[in-house]
């Protein structure tokens, strides 16, 4: 009798201690999906504000489409693990689909950018940038894919800090600040001189040299005008001063 007891006492505890591991098991691998959800909600996000940040100008079609098919690879995903809201993330997943077929039929070329956006498209550079390294990582492509990716989106970084610096140099300029605006003429120059992409940019460099010279012969031309300026007024300070002396002396004589 004791020793039935002891085996269905044995069974009893066995029983609650593999619902307990079962009921483990099962919080972990929903922490763990809401962790996937949450990781791959934040990627979605950060690629699709790419997409929709960056103009034509600085998009090449190979990392277009590969940020394309990064994202239906994400919603994909996305709707596998948490399919209770298949119905809402196949919509979504559709929008890019059918974007990525009009992009490509399209076959936009567009260069034109809003200058005071510039550094934002930089960061959104910067952002795929590191979305490809990290890609690489974690082995979702292949080595050679990953070099070739980063070369393109390091040549429209530097494309992007370029049009930067010449910006500001320009509205400088226009302001008639010539030391500033020779100051980021020199930026972008030093930019692609430091580049390993620098003889893809040896036509800019000489637009940029010539237009360093355009600004140092408004600089000087605006400083002689400023010379010749402040000299005429001494001038006329003077004669009006000698012209206040000979009154002044006649006026002692008349007394």
């Amino acid at each position: 009798m004791t020793s039935i007891i002891t085996i269905i006492t044995v069974i009893v505890f066995s029983s609650m201690f593999i619902a307990m591991l079962i009921a483990q098991g099962r919080h972990r691998t929903k922490l763990a999906r809401q962790a996937k959800l949450a990781q791959l909600s934040e990627q979605i996000k950060r690629l699709q504000n790419t997409l929709s940040t960056l103009p034509p100008k600085y998009w090449t079609q190979e990392l277009r489409d590969f940020i394309f098919q990064s994202l239906i690879t994400a919603y994909k995903q996305s709707i596998e693990i948490n399919p209770k809201q298949k119905e809402y993330l196949q919509s979504d997943l559709q929008l890019v689909i059918n974007q990525r077929q009009q992009t490509k039929n399209n076959n936009q070329t567009d260069t034109t950018v809003e200058h005071e956006k510039v550094n934002l498209y930089r960061n959104a550079l910067r952002t795929i940038h590191s979305y490809i390294q990290d890609s690489y990582s974690v082995k979702r492509i292949t080595s050679s894919l990953a070099t070739h990716l980063i070369e393109q989106t390091e040549i429209k970084m530097l494309e992007a800090t370029c049009d930067f610096y010449i910006n500001a140099a320009k509205h400088n300029l226009d302001k008639e600040k010539y030391k500033e605006a020779h100051s980021h003429s020199q930026k972008a120059i030093d930019a692609i001189s430091k580049s390993q992409h620098k003889e893809k940019f040896s036509q800019q460099n000489i637009e940029l040299i010539n237009f360093i010279k355009e600004i140092q012969t408004k600089w000087r031309e605006f400083n002689a005008e400023n010379n010749k300026s402040a000299t005429s007024n001494s001038l006329s300070e003077n004669i009006e001063a000698m012209n206040d002396g000979e009154q002044w002396q006649k006026k002692q004589d008349y007394d």
